[in-house]
């Protein structure tokens, strides 16, 4: 009698963690479908950033103070409306606020390497190089791949394969080629997807 009553605890058990981990990753996707504003936002800052720079710095000189500071100043500006248009978004509780956490987690680290990147850049007074933005290319693909994989989202990571042949594409050209190539990147990686998360979120689909 006992063995019995135990492997039904087991299989009750089983059972709850089970739907914990569904929960969980329904509520992953439905946080990323929340977060379609953000990659539409960056879709469009970063390639409309390259194209005021491309315009700009040739005339200054890309060894200018202003060369040097517009990518930390656009992307620190863009991370200040991404921050507070997160803090906005009502608060979750239960599986969904574990999914939100891990969710914040992922993203805000993601901002925060390439933040080190670009204090890396200014301390050494270095030029914005093809290696560098390379490396943004794959850090973004990483973290595609790791956020899609965690909450079964297999079309979202399968976008990090694009960022990391931007990042190969980027390492083979010239410095304004691969401002070009990254700025398309972002385009496509990031504002298209936005787009499909926004209009999944509006019909209410998974």
């Amino acid at each position: 009698m006992k063995d019995g009553e135990n492997r039904d605890m087991n299989r009750d058990q089983a059972m709850q963690d089970i739907q914990t981990i569904k929960s969980f990753l329904e509520q992953g996707q439905r946080k990323l479908e929340d977060s379609g504003f953000h990659f539409i936002f960056w879709g469009l800052v970063i390639p409309a950033g390259f194209i005021a720079f491309s315009l700009i710095a040739p005339r200054l000189g890309f060894d200018s103070l202003f060369a040097r500071l517009f990518w930390p100043v656009l992307c620190g500006a863009g991370a200040v409306v991404s921050v507070v248009a997160g803090v906005r978004t009502p608060r979750a509780t239960g599986a969904s606020r574990y999914a939100d956490n891990v969710s914040s987690a992922l993203w805000i680290g993601n901002l925060v390497a390439v933040g080190v990147l670009f204090v890396i850049l200014y301390l050494s007074q270095s030029a914005v190089s093809v290696s560098f933005m390379a490396m943004i290319a794959v850090i973004l693909g990483l973290a595609y791949w790791v956020y899609g994989t965690v909450i079964s989202l297999r079309w979202f990571s399968l976008f990090a394969l694009l960022w990391w042949a931007a990042a190969i594409g980027i390492s083979l050209a010239t410095i304004q080629s691969a401002g070009a190539v990254l700025a398309a990147a972002t385009f496509v990686c990031s504002f298209i997807p936005g787009c499909i998360l926004f209009v999944r979120k509006r019909k209410g689909g998974r």
